[in-house]
């Protein structure tokens, strides 16, 4: 309970409004204690408040809706309310009396149900009692004027809270003087209906009642309305709905004193799908892992797509268990990746490696998943590389279709692709190193011993065409072994190859015919094929070539406008040239 001290207290309807706006139902209600004044106000007005603005009479002005102020000296004042809105206006005026006393009036009570005994008292002797009865709308529900009557028996309509008021005078008609109390008391409705509930399956609920001011629940009677058309008398039913939807679920309770309704929106819905997870190790050379990363790929109807990354566990900074796990999946079938950080000491030592110890996602191990899955390790596979003066290089670029959405979907052919994986084995496929592409689409491979190798891009959902590059002595680097990536297979393409050398394409772009200059070292039989993006064969011929420099007719008046590739194919060596049809 809440009890505020006042000496008089004035409650007035609205006096006037503005011509020009609708009228706005106001109430104020003001009460003083000593020189203090105690302003409210309650506006009945859906628009949105401008301002409030109170005078006092003394010069002095607040804004707020309940302000609080204090009289420098006794007398009556003019106490002002100013309220406008976007839609609305008022105004109220009434004199409030400031001649402190104390009385000290308190207020105690008795309650049965809604009927209420209050009892007042004071320490002037020859004050008389002033009874007010208040709603949490500032109306006045009873006023009774004073007397010598300290008690008041009153009934409440409705729960709610109220204010109730004790005024004391001391009778004194030439020099008035006033003290009161104000009471602050809730009336809890004994039949306050509310329920809760629990799922059975996801089509059944548990509901209880729970009419939160009773004490005993037993007294009343309960009706449930289910919103699907049928009903319950029981205290605690059990529903089932037979369709996913949502329902409006209403509890009314009843007494013989009272009754009250609460409505929910209740949403049937299916369960989720069960979720699982996956753990795993990562390890180099038999140790764990600490700086890497680890790709989740999820396999939808052969389409494999990036869905999750992780990171290895470090142990509170202490040791690293090389431990990942992803959590939360739904039923499917899986890839999973790990690749060293760059952080990592062994970075350059070892390749990306997918689950089943492979380089490749073609070859990778699926993890199908409708439990947890746990030990899905991965040993990371080490590079060898003896070193030496050989140097590869070259350049990543889009081709026709996109290569796997994400950054690179504006990209348009011929745009370079960063963050590509390019990885180098031996012609015997023992892995040598991996690495990816910069911001331009390069990629390097410095260090290498003497040899032949095999260069390709490991990108998820493509088909690999590896270009095979020899470094010896007398040709120790190669920096033009490039890669186009398109909608299904990332073709490697090298220039200036030691034994076929492609001088040029004339004109290119083409409209119908152009001629392509090729020089060998040796006579050689040679195989020309041109395929479209897709890889579809287009035109295939064989041919005879004489070393030195030839120039060969490409007839593409009846091909449509794209890009194309011409591969040249000797016994040993392979040339790729990119080739763009115009109409």
């Amino acid at each position: 309970m809440k009890t505020i001290k006042h000496a008089l207290l004035v409650v007035l309807m609205l006096a006037s409004f503005s011509n020009t706006k609708a009228q706005c139902n106001l109430w104020t209600l003001a009460y003083t204690n000593g020189t203090d004044v105690q302003c409210y106000a309650h506006v009945d007005s859906s628009s949105l408040p401008t301002t409030y603005y109170w005078e006092f009479g003394d010069g002095d002005t607040a804004q707020d809706m309940s302000p609080s102020h204090t009289y420098t000296s006794t007398g009556t004042y003019n106490v002002c309310f100013h309220y406008t809105s976007f839609l609305c206006t008022g105004d109220t005026c009434y004199s409030v009396l400031i001649n402190a006393c104390d009385f000290n009036p308190q207020i105690a009570y008795t309650a049965n149900g809604f009927n209420y005994t209050f009892s007042g008292n004071h320490t002037a002797d020859t004050a008389a009692y002033y009874w007010q009865v208040i709603d949490e709308q500032f109306n006045l529900l009873y006023d009774h004027q004073y007397s010598d009557t300290s008690s008041l028996n009153y009934t409440f309509a409705n729960y709610g809270y109220y204010y109730i008021r004790l005024l004391s005078n001391n009778g004194n008609g030439l020099n008035p003087c006033y003290d009161s109390t104000d009471l602050q008391i809730y009336i809890p409705n004994p039949c306050h209906a509310y329920f809760n509930y629990g799922n059975i399956d996801s089509t059944t609920l548990q509901f209880y009642a729970s009419p939160n001011d009773s004490t005993n629940p037993g007294q009343f009677s309960y009706s449930w309305s289910f919103g699907d058309g049928t009903y319950s008398s029981l205290y605690a039913p059990s529903h089932d709905f037979t369709n996913y939807g949502t329902y409006n679920v209403c509890l009314t309770v009843n007494s013989n004193v009272c009754a009250d309704t609460i409505c929910q929106q209740i949403n049937i819905a299916p369960p989720p799908p069960p979720a699982y997870n996956i753990y795993g190790h990562l390890s180099k050379g038999g140790a764990s892992v600490c700086a890497s990363q680890i790709f989740l790929i999820s396999d939808s109807a052969g389409f494999l797509s990036l869905v999750n990354t992780t990171f290895t566990v470090d142990s509170a900074g202490l040791s690293c268990n090389g431990n990942y796990h992803f959590y939360g999946l739904p039923q499917g079938t899986y890839y999973v990746k790990a690749a060293l950080d760059s952080a990592d000491a062994d970075y350059a030592n070892y390749l990306p490696t997918y689950y089943g110890n492979v380089l490749n996602w073609s070859n990778a191990t699926p993890v199908t998943i409708n439990t947890n899955q746990y030990n899905v390790d991965i040993n990371l596979i080490a590079g060898v590389n003896p070193g030496g003066p050989g140097f590869i290089g070259g350049w990543v670029s889009q081709g026709a279709g996109l290569t796997n959405g994400g950054n690179n979907e504006s990209r348009a052919t011929g745009d370079p692709l960063p963050n590509i994986q390019i990885n180098l084995v031996t012609i015997n496929d023992v892995p040598v190193a991996s690495t990816y592409t910069d911001a331009n689409g390069r990629y390097t491979f410095n260090n290498l011993a003497y040899g032949t190798y095999k260069v390709y891009a490991e990108e998820i959902n493509k088909i690999p065409f590896s270009m095979t590059v020899t470094l010896a002595a007398n040709n120790p680097s190669q920096d033009n072994v490039n890669v186009s990536v398109n909608s299904n297979s990332a073709v490697t393409g090298i220039d200036n190859l030691r034994d076929i050398t492609v001088e040029g394409v004339y004109p290119n772009p083409i409209s119908d015919k152009a001629t392509v200059t090729v020089s060998l070292q040796q006579n050689s039989k040679m195989r020309m094929t041109l395929t479209d993006v897709n890889g579809r064969l287009l035109q295939s011929k064989n041919l005879n070539l004489s070393s030195g420099a030839t120039e060969i007719q490409i007839d593409l008046s009846s091909e449509p406008a794209g890009i194309c590739y011409l591969s040249l194919l000797n016994d040993t060596n392979k040339k790729i040239v990119r080739l763009v049809k115009i109409r």
